[in-house]
């Protein structure tokens, strides 16, 4: 089994709506603690945008966390942490490399919670006598009294004192640094509402209203704060499960390990190895960290890396990963890769970093968000004006409160800031599981709306280890001389061709002598002195027309690939190469052609044989015998038809056209330059991962257009509502008491909604 190549963690060509960070720059994850809104994620993207030495940040209001590219001769991850905390936020700063800040961002999360569900029961348990004593509507003598509304009065202290504490401190957090979000509406609605009651209890008399009761609204101050709680409860813990994909990948990783030091065998934790510790792993036990078998042999079960349900064979010299399970035997292995180096912990850093990007769609929900609050109080100024100028004279003054605070409650820029977020979260997620990796959110956008995709021939649509077929000599040349010479110029590439000769010549214990001078015409050929020899190994259209009479296409014709082999400007021989076509790509084909996707393939290999390799596999439209910079020059060229263009592959000769392509897709068996070029990662080569990208990318895009028309059309339709606009005609008026709990299921909905994902 070919060993898997580490995944790049920043990806060569990021989208534009996600921060574009510089190689230069240094980056750092800070996850943000009391968000509430996507207002709250805007304001704190804003300030950490205009600190001294910030080049790029992007906050995300559903993983919690501000990306951020500095300069690190101009600031420091604390000081851009105390920017966070002086907007009222928390903000957990790694202060070393091996801090595991996921462990830290989980406990402040829980702990969060836990608060908010002690906040939540104190509230629940005093609104509800006071919610029984204003719904008895006078039937009960007692409740219609002025004792009764001092009750009323202070059961509600501690709803909103303590309850609502965190509440109405971001509020003014928000207001003194000159911003405003749903704390902001939440606060001066229960406050407004609060006062009104406070102010008619304590100035106007009670027989005024004898029989009636005094008139106060303590309930909807009460009902209000712990609806929004409830809603805040249930919203985290939706939050929660939607990134169990991140928590399970981190639990592959076992806390600790056992390694041979000079004083013997110590379990330690897996923190504290070091590259080149040799790590002891019994039968049954989770591999801690990447790097090559030492001693002893087993099987690994690298289904999480592979997909591939059959455990992989391990002896000495093998490369093993962390996360993965030993089965039977015992091994020692030398650490290689520990901590973010590990192939598990790269893996996990790309699904975070999809998570925590943001996809094109949701640029309108951004820039509505931004402006959504201060239109909202602006709204309900008006309404209550409007009532006060124009309402019937006994009720003006309780309608304007009243519709003042119900503009103010109903509306909901939560649900619009976690439209996109949470199915991105969800969607990257569940991928994950399925192994399909998106490097941002952009790529899951644009993945569904491709019209063609491209594909390369070697290691993409074949299985990637071809054979040598045929060997014939010239002259001469015995067949030996030719494998012996074509293998000694081709041991040090890492193209598939180039092993398959070099594994052919040690089947055979054909010695192999250093090459020098080694040069490669990238899809062309290579060429160097061997033995003092001048060797040249490639297509056809490397060697130049003078060259004597070279062997016919006859192998070509049957599919195969052929090398021409040359020694000091004289032909010495050929060989043909097999590479069987991968089981799953007739289906994966067929799957895109039904989709009414383009599909076409592209290589430098002989015309004949892409043609064979193309009918096997139903592909009608091939372009063969093309150099790297001419696949993405076709890339470009169907993109200037107006097409949506794919491209996968897997080799070096690929990253030009994954980079130019709408979408680059990468089998993870390839090439690290190729993953680094790509958009989307296929796990473990696995052609048949193709369609799962494109109907999670469907799934997605659809869930997201859904949270985003509920996000709308619930404000499109409430805040009409609450206003009163339509009370002259129907009489209806929005009571604050349920505009509040609108505004919590308005929330949930768009998180339960996105969690239908886990279940693609």
């Amino acid at each position: 089994m070919s060993a898997l190549p580490l995944l790049p963690v920043l990806s060569a060509s990021p989208p534009p709506v996600s921060p574009v960070i510089p190689e230069d720059a240094a980056r750092l994850e800070m996850p943000v603690t009391g968000m509430t809104c996507a207002g709250c994620a805007a304001r704190i993207e804003k300030t950490l945008r205009d600190q001294p030495g910030v080049v790029a940040a992007s906050v995300n209001f559903a993983t919690a966390r501000a990306t951020v590219g500095y300069d690190a001769q101009r600031t420091t991850p604390q000081r851009l942490g105390e920017a966070v905390t002086a907007l009222g936020y928390g903000a957990i700063v790694p202060e070393t490399a091996t801090v595991d800040i996921d462990a830290e961002q989980f406990a402040a999360e829980t702990a969060a919670q836990s608060d908010l569900q002690r906040r939540l029961m104190v509230a629940a348990i005093a609104t509800v006598p006071v919610m029984i004593v204003a719904m008895s509507h006078g039937t009960i003598p007692w409740f219609a009294t002025a004792a009764a509304a001092w009750f009323q009065l202070a059961l509600t202290i501690p709803v909103l004192g303590y309850s609502g504490a965190p509440i109405f401190q971001s509020a003014w957090k928000a207001l003194k640094h000159g911003g405003s979000d749903m704390n902001v509406l939440v606060a001066v609605g229960t406050l407004t509402t609060f006062i009104d009651s406070a102010v008619r209890l304590t100035l106007i008399s009670p027989e005024t209203h004898a029989g009636h009761g005094v008139p106060v609204y303590f309930e909807a101050a009460a009902t209000i704060i712990t609806l929004v709680l409830l809603g805040r409860w249930l919203e985290s813990g939706a939050k929660h499960r939607a990134g169990a994909a991140i928590r399970n990948l981190l639990g592959l990783q076992p806390p600790t390990a056992h390694i041979l030091r000079d004083s013997g065998e110590m379990e330690v934790p897996v923190a504290e190895i070091v590259v080149g510790d040799t790590v002891v792993v019994r039968p049954g036990e989770r591999l801690p960290v990447d790097g090559d078998v030492v001693w002893g042999e087993s099987t690994c079960d690298e289904a999480l890396l592979t997909g591939e349900s059959v455990p992989a064979r391990k002896r000495r010299g093998d490369r093993v990963f962390a996360g993965t399970i030993n089965g039977t035997g015992l091994f020692h292995f030398r650490a290689t890769g520990i901590g973010r180096a590990t192939v598990l912990q790269q893996i996990v850093q790309q699904v975070r970093d999809a998570q925590g990007s943001k996809a094109p769609v949701a640029r309108l929900a951004d820039r509505v968000a931004a402006v959504f609050t201060p239109f909202v109080i602006g709204l309900a100024v008006l309404t209550a004006i409007a009532w006060l100028l124009f309402g019937p004279v006994e009720t003006r003054v309780g309608l304007a409160v009243q519709t003042f605070v119900a503009v103010l409650i109903v509306a909901c820029p939560c649900a619009l800031g976690l439209a996109t977020p949470t199915a991105i979260l969800v969607g990257t997620g569940r991928a994950a599981e399925l192994g399909v990796l998106f490097k941002h959110g952009a790529a899951l956008e644009r993945l569904e709306s491709l019209t063609t995709i491209l594909f390369d021939k070697t290691g993409t649509l074949t299985q990637g280890q071809p054979e040598v077929a045929a060997v014939e000599r010239i002259g001469a040349a015995t067949v030996e001389d030719v494998v012996r010479w074509a293998a000694s110029l081709e041991q040090g590439s890492e193209h598939p061709l180039a092993q398959a000769i070099v594994r052919h010549a040690r089947s055979l214990n054909i010695p192999l002598s250093p090459a020098e001078n080694f040069q490669s015409a990238t899809g062309l050929g290579v060429s160097g002195i061997v033995d003092g020899y001048t060797v040249q190994v490639g297509q056809p259209a490397f060697f130049k027309p003078s060259s004597p009479e070279q062997p016919n296409d006859a192998s070509s014709n049957s599919g195969q690939t052929v090398v021409l082999v040359a020694v000091d400007g004289v032909m010495q021989g050929s060989i043909a190469l097999a590479d069987a076509v991968r089981p799953e790509a007739a289906g994966v084909v067929q799957d895109l052609k039904s989709r009414g996707i383009n599909v076409a393939m592209i290589t430098g290999d002989h015309p004949h044989t892409a043609q064979i390799i193309a009918e096997q596999i139903g592909i009608d439209d091939v372009i063969a015998r093309v150099l790297p910079g001419q696949k993405s020059e076709e890339v470009r060229k169907r993109q200037a038809r107006g097409e949506r263009v794919g491209m996968i592959g897997d080799g070096i000769n690929d990253a030009p056209a994954l980079a130019s392509a709408d979408v680059g897709i990468a089998m993870s068996a390839g090439a690290d330059i190729a993953l680094a070029a790509a958009d989307v990662t296929l796990m473990g080569g696995r052609l048949d991962r193709l369609p799962t990208a494109l109907r999670l990318s469907h799934a997605t895009m659809r869930v997201i257009r859904q949270n985003l028309w509920w996000a709308f059309g619930y404000n499109l339709l409430m805040l009409p509502l609450a206003t009163g606009v339509l009370a002259p005609l129907t009489g209806w008026f929005l009571s604050p008491m349920i505009a509040s709990a609108a505004m919590a299921c308005s929330s949930v909905s768009v998180v339960l909604n996105s969690l239908r994902l886990r279940r693609a």
